[in-house]
C-alpha cells in the first residue's frame, strides 16, 4: 500500500479510537455527577418535607400537652369543674377545626366524657395509649376514623396525662384528628410514590392508591423489608439506595428515607413511635435526563461509526477488495483445472501487487506439480493392479488353507475316533489277562501295556474334546453333586500314582464352611478338570515334594477349587499362553489339558488361572465356580 494511504487509514483509526474512548469517560463521568445529584436532590426533598410533618406533629403535641397541664386545669373534679373544662375542651376543638374528637378517661380507664357521645363508660386500661398516658407520657399512634370503629380512613390518635391544679394525675385526655386535614404530601413528579409509616410498619398516608408499597416483595409488613432496616440502623435521617422495584421486580427503582429526627421534639416521651417517610421513583423515570443523553451520545456515535464505516468501506473496497475478487476468480479458474489461465492485475497497493505476483509463481508451480502428479498416478495404477493380482492370489491361497485346515480337523477327529476303537478291546483284554495270568513277569508286561493304553485313550479322548471345542459342539451333562466328593473320589483314583512318586497329598477344606455347597455342572468334565490339574502337578513335582488341594467358598456365591505343588513353577515363556492349544514345555502329553480344562470351567460360566506360588517354589491352578443356590443365598 503507498504511504499516503497508509498514513489515512492510521490517522482515521487513531481518530475514530480516541473519539470513543474519551466520549465513553465523559459520559460516563457526567452520568455518575449527574445521578449522585438526582439522589441528593430527592433526598433534600424528603429530609425537609420530614422536618415540615415533624413540625405538624411537634405542634398538635404541644396542644395536648397544654390541654393537659395543671395550668389548664381546674383545681377539683366536681361536675360543676368537669362540665367548665368540658366547655374549655370544645371552645378549644372549635377554633382548631383539625382536630375530630376529644376523650377523657379517669384514673381506672373508664371514659367519662366525649365530643361524640359515643361509648360512653368504656372501659381502655389495657389499651397502650391509655397505659402510657397514665405513666405521665404523651403518646402518638395511628387509628381507623371514628376511634374504635371500624372505617379504612386513618386518624392520629394523641393521648396524655391530665392533672388538676394541684398537679396531680386525675386521667387521660385523648384527641384525634383526620389526616386529611392534616397533612398532604407534595409531589413534583406525578409517578412519585410516596408513603408515611410508623416505626411498627402501620401506614399513615400514602398518595399510591391508598396501598403504600403494595406488594412488600416476599415480605409481609414494612418492617421486614431491607429498606426499614437501612434507615432504622442509620445515624442518619435520610438514606436512599438503588434496587428492584418492591412492585414490580422487573425493573429498578431509587428508594428515598427520612425519619424523624427525635432530638428536636421538645417532648421526647411521645417519639416512642417515630414516624418514617418512604419515596420511590423509577429509575427510568428518576434519571429520564440521564438516560436521554446517553442515548443521545449513542445516537451521535452510530451516526459517526456509520458514516466512518462507509468511508473506510470504499477506500478498501477500491483499495483492497476489488484486486482481491479479481484474485479469487483467478483462484476460482486454476482450481477447475485452467492452468493455463494469465493473471493480469493492477494496483495501488503494493502487498496486492506482491500477492499477484506471487499467485503468479504459484499456479506455476502448481501446474509443473499437477503434470508430475499425474505421471504418478498413472505408475500408481500400474502398481495398484499388481497389488490387485497378488490380492487375488493371497485369497486362493488362504481359502487352500482353510481347505487343508477343514481336512485337518476331519482327519484328526476320523483319526481319534479310529483309535478309540481298538483301545477299547486291548484295553479291557489286557486287564483281564493280568487278573488270570499268575506270573509275575507276564503281569509286568501287562501293566505296561495296560499303563500306555490308557495314555492313548486319554490322548485319543483329549484330542476329540479339543475338535469339539473349537467346532463348538462340546455338550455338558449338567446334575447336582457336591464336589467335595467328587474330588475325595479322584484323589483315591490317584493314589497308586502318588505312591510310586512318594509324593505327599493334602486335601484342605473345611466342612462348615462348606455346609451343604451344591454345584449343577457337568461331573464328568469337573473331574476331567481336576485330573488334569493333578497330572500336571504329578507329572512337575519332584519325588518327596507336597501337592495341596484345597476347596473353599467365595460370598456364599462361588466355590473355587486350588490345586498347590512344590514343583519347578510355570516357565515365563508359556505363562501367557498357557491355556492354548499345544503349549507345553514338557516331552509328556500334546499341551492339550489346560485347554481343554479352560473351555469346559468358561462353559459353566467359571474362570481358570494359574500362578507361580509366591515363595518361588511351584505354581498354584485355580478355578471357580457358581453355587446351584447362589441366587437363593444372595
Amino acid at each position: 500500500m503507498r504511504a499516503r494511504s497508509k498514513l489515512f487509514v492510521l490517522f482515521v483509526s487513531l481518530i475514530l479510537t480516541s473519539f470513543l474512548a474519551a466520549s465513553l469517560i465523559s459520559i460516563n463521568v457526567l452520568s455518575m455527577t449527574m445521578v449522585s445529584e438526582i439522589r441528593a436532590h430527592l433526598e433534600d426533598d424528603a429530609a425537609n418535607l420530614m422536618k415540615i410533618i415533624s413540625n405538624q406533629s411537634s405542634e398538635r403535641i404541644a396542644d395536648i400537652a397544654f390541654l393537659g397541664a395543671p395550668m389548664s386545669t381546674i383545681p377539683t373534679q366536681s361536675d360543676t369543674d368537669l362540665g367548665r373544662k368540658l366547655d374549655l375542651l370544645r371552645k378549644f376543638m372549635a377554633s382548631h377545626d383539625d382536630y375530630s374528637s376529644f376523650s377523657i378517661y379517669n384514673k381506672t380507664g373508664i371514659k367519662i366524657n366525649d365530643s361524640t357521645g359515643s361509648t360512653i363508660d368504656e372501659n381502655v386500661s389495657s389499651k397502650t395509649f391509655f397505659e402510657k398516658a397514665i405513666q405521665g407520657h404523651i403518646y402518638r399512634d395511628i387509628i381507623p376514623s371514628n376511634y374504635l370503629s371500624p372505617s379504612r380512613e386513618k386518624e392520629i390518635l394523641l393521648s396524655g396525662p391530665l392533672y388538676d391544679g394541684s398537679g396531680k394525675l386525675h386521667g387521660v385526655l385523648v384527641l384525634t384528628y383526620s389526616l386529611k386535614n392534616y397533612i398532604i404530601l407534595p409531589s413534583s413528579d406525578t409517578n412519585m410514590k410516596t408513603s408515611l409509616f410508623s416505626s411498627n410498619g402501620k401506614v399513615i398516608y400514602t398518595n399510591n392508591d391508598n396501598s403504600p408499597l403494595p406488594t412488600l416483595g416476599n415480605s409481609s409488613s414494612f418492617i421486614d423489608l431491607p429498606i426499614y432496616s437501612l434507615i432504622k440502623n442509620s445515624n442518619n435521617t435520610v438514606e436512599s439506595v438503588i434496587s428492584r422495584d418492591i412492585e414490580l421486580p422487573s425493573r429498578n427503582s431509587i428508594y428515598v428515607l427520612a425519619k424523624e429526627n427525635s432530638t428536636s421534639n421538645p417532648y421526647p416521651d411521645s417519639n416512642e413511635n417515630n414516624w418514617i417517610l418512604v419515596s420511590s421513583l423509577a429509575t427510568q423515570d428518576a434519571f429520564k435526563e440521564v438516560l436521554n443523553l446517553r442515548n443521545m451520545f449513542i445516537l451521535i456515535t452510530v451516526i459517526v461509526l456509520g458514516f466512518s464505516i462507509f468511508a473506510i468501506y470504499i477506500l478498501v473496497d477500491r483499495t483492497i477488495s476489488r484486486p482481491l475478487n479479481k484474485l479469487k476468480d483467478a483462484a476460482t479458474d486454476i482450481a477447475k483445472g485452467n492452468l493455463d489461465f494469465v493473471i493480469t492485475l493492477t494496483s495501488t497497493v503494493d502487498e496486492i501487487r506482491n500477492l499477484s505476483s506471487q499467485f503468479e509463481v504459484m499456479r506455476d508451480r502448481v501446474k509443473t506439480r499437477t503434470q508430475e502428479l499425474m505421471t504418478r498416478d498413472k505408475e500408481l495404477e500400474t502398481a495398484n493392479e499388481l497389488l490387485k493380482e497378488k490380492e487375488r492370489g493371497l485369497q486362493k491361497a488362504n481359502e487352500e488353507l482353510r481347505h487343508l485346515g477343514r481336512l485337518k480337523d476331519e482327519f484328526i477327529s476320523v483319526a481319534a475316533h479310529e483309535l478309540r476303537t481298538p483301545i477299547q478291546p486291548i484295553l479291557g483284554l489286557s486287564e483281564v489277562l493280568h487278573s488270570r495270568i499268575g506270573n509275575s513277569e507276564s503281569n509286568q508286561i501287562l501293566d505296561i501295556i495296560i499303563r500306555n493304553a490308557k495314555r492313548l485313550q486319554r490322548l485319543t479322548e483329549n484330542v476329540l474334546d479339543a475338535t469339539r471345542i473349537e467346532s463348538q459342539t462340546l455338550k455338558l451333562n449338567k446334575i447336582k453333586f457336591g464336589l467335595t466328593d467328587l474330588v475325595s473320589n479322584i484323589l483315591d483314583e490317584y493314589k497308586h500314582k502318588i505312591e510310586t512318586k512318594k509324593i505327599n497329598v493334602e486335601l484342605l477344606y473345611n466342612p462348615a464352611d462348606l455346609g451343604d455347597s451344591i454345584i449343577e455342572a457337568d461331573a464328568q468334565r469337573i473331574a476331567q478338570v481336576i485330573s488334569n490339574l493333578l497330572d500336571n502337578a504329578v507329572k512337575f513335582t519332584p519325588e518327596g515334594g507336597t501337592i495341596s488341594l484345597n476347596i473353599h467358598k467365595e460370598n456364599n456365591s462361588w466355590i473355587t477349587v486350588s490345586v498347590r505343588d512344590t514343583g519347578i513353577g510355570i516357565d515365563s515363556e508359556i505363562a501367557l499362553h498357557l491355556f492354548t492349544k499345544f503349549t507345553t514345555k514338557s516331552r509328556e502329553g500334546m499341551g492339550l489339558g489346560l485347554f481343554i480344562s479352560k473351555a469346559v470351567i468358561s462353559a459353566h460360566g467359571g474362570r481358570i488361572w494359574a500362578e507361580n506360588n509366591i515363595n518361588g517354589i511351584g505354581a498354584t491352578f485355580s478355578f471357580v465356580l457358581p453355587l446351584s443356590n447362589r441366587d437363593e443365598r444372595d
